[in-house]
């Protein structure tokens, strides 16, 4: 058995903020597609979705080297898919949470 110092704890912390930003980040890419398809914010909605997948991609890299692959993978998705899932009324500008909940 192991013995968990206090460097090991430290990084184990450390990686849970990485990926909890690596989540966050994982909004903002799905924000930037649909920006993109408006003519007027095409190139900058792209360029800014492709950031924002670089970033996600490199938080989540940096949270895989003390959080196993499985655990991280899930919540890293369970929160991008959450934040796009209650961005989505702010994005079309009409729908409440109630009614996209619903699927209405």
């Amino acid at each position: 058995m192991r013995c968990i110092g206090k460097r090991d704890e430290k990084d184990t912390k450390v990686s849970w903020i990485y990926l909890i930003v690596a989540g966050l980040l994982e909004i903002g890419w799905p924000v930037g597609l649909k920006m993109s398809q408006e003519a007027e914010t095409r190139i900058l909605a792209i360029l800014l979705a492709i950031g924002f997948m670089a970033a996600s991609g490199f938080c989540l890299w940096m949270a895989q080297k003390q959080i196993p692959i499985g655990t991280a993978y899930a919540v890293w998705t369970g929160i991008g898919a959450a934040g796009t899932f209650l961005n989505k009324p702010s994005m079309r500008r009409r729908s409440p949470l109630v009614q996209t909940a619903s699927g209405l």
